[in-house]
């Protein structure tokens, strides 16, 4: 639980220095700390999401709502 709490407070630092959005998760998928709020406790399982475990470098790029997202799967 430590780390979550350290987790959360580095989400809480950098995602306003990145001017983007940081969403953790652990392994099953579920959200775990959403710097913007709004998805915790819910379930992303795409393709970037898919891979990262496996190491696998996954980039994604989608538009929703007329904004173009660009989405970085990283594993550590």
């Amino acid at each position: 639980m430590n780390n979550l709490v350290s987790l959360k407070r580095i989400v809480k630092q950098y995602s306003p220095t990145l001017g983007g959005r940081i969403v953790i998760l652990n392994m099953d998928k579920r959200i775990l700390e959403d710097s913007f709020y709004i998805l915790e406790n819910e379930i992303i399982n795409n393709n970037e999401i898919r891979g990262a475990p496996n190491l696998e470098e996954e980039i994604g790029y989608y538009i929703k709502g007329g904004i173009n997202i660009l989405q970085v799967a990283v594993y550590g």
